[in-house]
C-alpha cells in the first residue's frame, strides 16, 4: 500500500464500509451532544492506531541486521512489564544483556538515531502524500460545488419564472372569472328585462283583443 492509499484509509471511509455507515446512521433518528463527543474520540484512537502501526511497520520494514535500537527498545517494554524495578535499572539490565552481544551504548544511539532519520523521511513523505491529496480533494470538491452552485442558481431561476407564470396565470384567471360573472349577470338581467316587456306587450295585446270582441260585434 503506497502512503497516498495510506492517508485515505485513515481519512477516508471505505466504500464497502458505507453501508454499515448508513445503515447506523439510519438505525438512529437522535444524537446528544455527548454521543457525538464520544464517536470523536474514538475516531481519533482509531485513527491514532492505525498511524501507530504504519508507523511501526515502516520501522520493521527498515530494521537493520543484528541486535541494534528496536530489539533493544523490545525487551525495554517486555522487562518493564514483567520486573518490579525503576526505569534506570530497567535500561541497565536490558543494556546488560545487549552487552552480552557485544553491543555498545554508542551503536545503540547510533541505530536510534537512524531510525529517526527514516521516520523524519517518512514525515517527508506522508505530509507531500497528504498535502497533495488535500489539493485533490480541494480541486475535485470545488468543482463539485461550482457546478451544484449553477444547478441551484438556474433552478432558483426557473421557480422564480415559474412564479412569475403562476402570478401571471391567477390574474388572468380571476379576470376571466370576473368577464364571466358580468356577462352572466348582464346575460340575466337583459332576460328579465326581455320578460318583463314581453309580459306587457302579451297582456296589451289580449285586452285588446278583448276590447274588440266587445266594441266592433
Amino acid at each position: 500500500m503506497g502512503i497516498l492509499d495510506k492517508i485515505k484509509s485513515v481519512f477516508i471511509v471505505p466504500e464497502d464500509s458505507q453501508g454499515s455507515a448508513n445503515t447506523v446512521a439510519a438505525s438512529s433518528t437522535t444524537t446528544t451532544s455527548q454521543d457525538k463527543q464520544d464517536t470523536s474520540v474514538s475516531m481519533n484512537s482509531e485513527n491514532r492506531q492505525k498511524f501507530y502501526e504504519l508507523l511501526s511497520g515502516i520501522l520493521e520494514k527498515n530494521n537493520l541486521p543484528g541486535y541494534d535500537y528496536l530489539e533493544y527498545k523490545k525487551a525495554l517494554q517486555s522487562v518493564a512489564k514483567l520486573a518490579n524495578m525503576d526505569e534506570a535499572n530497567v535500561y541497565r539490565t536490558v543494556f546488560a544483556a545487549a552487552q552480552a552481544m557485544n553491543v555498545d551504548a554508542a551503536h545503540l544511539m547510533s541505530t536510534a538515531s537512524s531510525y529517526l532519520s527514516v521516520l523524519e523521511t517518512e514525515q517527508a513523505k506522508f505530509h507531500q502524500a497528504a498535502d497533495k491529496f488535500l489539493a485533490d480533494q480541494v480541486q475535485n470538491k470545488s468543482s463539485d460545488i461550482k457546478s451544484t452552485q449553477q444547478k441551484l442558481d438556474d433552478s432558483k431561476q426557473q421557480l422564480e419564472t415559474l412564479h412569475r407564470e403562476i402570478e401571471e396565470l391567477e390574474k388572468n384567471l380571476a379576470i376571466l372569472t370576473s368577464d364571466l360573472s358580468q356577462v352572466q349577470a348582464k346575460i340575466a338581467a337583459n332576460k328579465a328585462d326581455f320578460n318583463s316587456n314581453y309580459v306587457s306587450f302579451v297582456d296589451e295585446i289580449k285586452k285588446d283583443i278583448q276590447k274588440m270582441k266587445q266594441y266592433l260585434q
